[in-house]
């Protein structure tokens, strides 16, 4: 196994162990960190059969393998970024009616 993909899963290792005390932490959510997982360990099954890469990207002709993980990684982020700009448009909806419901409890207790 060349040098590249050991050091490459060595930090995929540590990047889950970070990711696990986020969670434990309460700091990222369980729902966004399975992406974050999953993308580690696929990370890691790339590292550990780059033959199997090169046979997906030669099956679907893919001429350099690294352009066909490149693009998938280009696709997980786009990804991401939806799911994430959802989740701030679920929540800025969520802001405004509580921002609505305090100013009309704040007005019902100036009237008393």
């Amino acid at each position: 196994m060349p040098k590249i993909n050991l050091i490459g899963i060595i930090i995929c290792f540590f990047g889950i162990i970070y990711i696990v005390r986020l969670i434990q932490k309460g700091d990222l959510k369980e729902r966004y960190a399975l992406a974050w997982l999953g993308s580690a360990l696929g990370a890691i099954v790339c590292a550990i059969s780059i033959d199997s890469v090169e046979y997906i990207a030669h099956k679907i002709n893919v001429a350099v393998p690294l352009n066909l993980l490149l693009f998938v990684a280009i696709l997980f982020l786009a990804g991401i970024s939806l799911v994430l700009s959802v989740a701030i448009s679920t929540q800025t909806k969520r802001i405004e009616i509580l921002a609505k419901e305090v100013s009309l409890l704040q007005a019902g207790q100036k009237r008393k």
